[in-house]
């Protein structure tokens, strides 16, 4: 049975690395915390917010759930919401998906989860979110499609993240907003350093 020695001895650690760094690097969360942004992802572990963003403690408010999904009913994730718009005052809400995503593979299959049919958080939760994709859904019967399926994604790892700056843009739509190599959906194509003027969706590059 795994147990938490290995975890606890590698918090030690990354304290004593970050201490020997900056003796004062815990004494500056004390007195609170001022994030910019609040961050709303997928629960999965490949994704950790702080991780891929290079963020330090204090930058981002977290919220994580399966499939990133914002929906109005569920106390949980509204008053996290309210939280960190009104008592923070965030800049900035951020939705942020991946590809490979877990959640929507569920969705994808929920008729033939084992916890499909039975009352659970898992099966309402997937429900809603596999309701919300059913124009999506490729749908066949007697081995005819009824919808043409789309073409094949390039394959990118699941690391590659979608986000949408939500509330309170700091940016006018002609103003420079992201810098990459990668192609934006609405933005210069792959290799061309010119600023991103989509001002909602943005592509971070794959990792």
């Amino acid at each position: 049975m795994t147990t938490l020695k290995p975890l606890l001895a590698r918090n030690r650690s990354w304290a004593l690395q970050k201490c020997q760094h900056d003796p004062d690097y815990f004494e500056k969360w004390v007195d609170g915390q001022r994030p910019h942004s609040l961050w709303i992802g997928c629960s999965d572990s490949r994704v950790p917010a702080e991780v891929l963003t290079g963020s330090q403690p204090g930058e981002l408010f977290v919220h994580r759930n399966i499939a990133n999904m914002l929906d109005p009913a569920d106390d949980n994730v509204m008053s996290v919401l309210q939280y960190a718009l009104h008592y923070l005052e965030v800049e900035r809400v951020v939705l942020c998906g991946h590809y490979g995503c877990g959640g929507v593979q569920a969705a994808l299959s929920l008729p033939t989860l084992p916890l499909a049919q039975e009352s659970s958080a898992l099966a309402r939760r997937i429900g809603q979110l596999r309701n919300t994709l059913h124009h999506e859904i490729v749908q066949i019967a007697d081995g005819v499609v009824l919808r043409p399926p789309p073409a094949p994604a390039p394959t990118r790892s699941p690391l590659a993240m979608r986000w949408t700056p939500w509330w309170k843009p700091t940016f006018a739509p002609s103003s420079p907003v992201c810098w990459r190599v990668n192609r934006c959906r609405r933005c210069s194509p792959a290799g061309d350093r010119s600023a991103c003027t989509a001002a909602s969706t943005i592509w971070l590059p794959a990792i």
